[in-house]
C-alpha cells in the first residue's frame, strides 16, 4: 500500500469516527429529559463542534400553516432569500424543504448586495427528515468564503434524521 493510499484510508476512517461520535451525541441529547428548546439549542452546540460555523438556525415544519418556523438559533439567524415565497413560503429553507435537497452556497461574498457586516459568505441548508418526510431545515452560516464545505453538508445530512 503506498503512502497516498494510506493517508486517504486514514482520512476516511477519521471522518467515519467523527460521524459516529456526532450521531452518538445527538442521539443522547434526543433521549435526554430536556425541554424541547433546550434540546434544540444543545443540538446546535454539538453540531458546531463538528462543523465549524458562525451561526445556525433550526426551522421546523408547521404543516397546518404550511410554513417553516424558527425554533432555535445559535450565533445569529441564518436565512437566505427570506423575502422570496419559495416552497413553504420561507426563502431558500422553504425550497430545501419542498425539494428535499441540501444546498451549499460556498461563496456569496462576490454578490453585489453582499454585506460582510451582516451576511454569511458561506451558507448550507440541509433538510431534516423523519423517515422519508421532511420535518424541518437546518441552516448554517460562516463569515468566511468556503467556510462550509461539501464534507460539512455530508456530516449534517448524516445526522439530519436524528435532530427532529
Amino acid at each position: 500500500m503506498n503512502s497516498t493510499h494510506k493517508k486517504t484510508k486514514k482520512a476516511e476512517l477519521k471522518q467515519i469516527k467523527g460521524s459516529v461520535e456526532l450521531i452518538t451525541q445527538i442521539a443522547a441529547l434526543c433521549h435526554a429529559d430536556l425541554a424541547v428548546d433546550v434540546a434544540y439549542q444543545a443540538i446546535l452546540n454539538v453540531l458546531r463542534g463538528v462543523v465549524r460555523f458562525d451561526a445556525a438556525t433550526l426551522f421546523l415544519m408547521d404543516r397546518r400553516r404550511k410554513q417553516l418556523v424558527s425554533v432555535a438559533t445559535l450565533g445569529g439567524v441564518v436565512d437566505v432569500l427570506e423575502f422570496l415565497p419559495l416552497g413553504y413560503g420561507h426563502g431558500l429553507p422553504g425550497w430545501v424543504a419542498e425539494e428535499d435537497k441540501p444546498v451549499l452556497l460556498q461563496d456569496r461574498s462576490h454578490n453585489s448586495d453582499f454585506n460582510p457586516e451582516t451576511d454569511y459568505a458561506s451558507v448550507a441548508c440541509v433538510p431534516l427528515k423523519a423517515g422519508d418526510e421532511v420535518t424541518g431545515v437546518l441552516n448554517v452560516g460562516c463569515r468566511r468564503p468556503s467556510g462550509i464545505t461539501d464534507r460539512d453538508v455530508a456530516e449534517l445530512s448524516a445526522v439530519a434524521g436524528l435532530v427532529t
